[in-house]
């Protein structure tokens, strides 16, 4: 497992929600993709890309996805725009 691996499943989310997905399903599906390559994840959240305060639909400005996970003792912290 690799940071990469971490990067490819936060990708997964920011495609589904570019193609129009509901922030909810985007998540799911980017939380199985994290788990699935090995990580524990701490959160997958998307936040306003300024503030990053939470943020409940696609419409509601820039956007960012934030995400924490852990491999073993070491715990990423990553985002990615979407």
């Amino acid at each position: 497992m690799s940071r990469r691996n971490l990067f490819h499943a936060i990708k997964h989310a920011v495609v589904r929600l570019r193609a129009g997905d509901d922030i909810e399903a985007a998540l799911a599906g980017g939380i199985e993709a994290i788990r699935r390559v090995g990580f524990g994840l701490d959160y997958l959240e998307v936040g306003d890309a300024d503030t990053p305060a939470p943020v409940r639909f696609v419409g509601d400005g820039k956007l960012r996805i934030l995400v924490a996970a852990r491999l073993g003792d070491t715990r990423l912290i990553d985002n990615m725009a979407v």
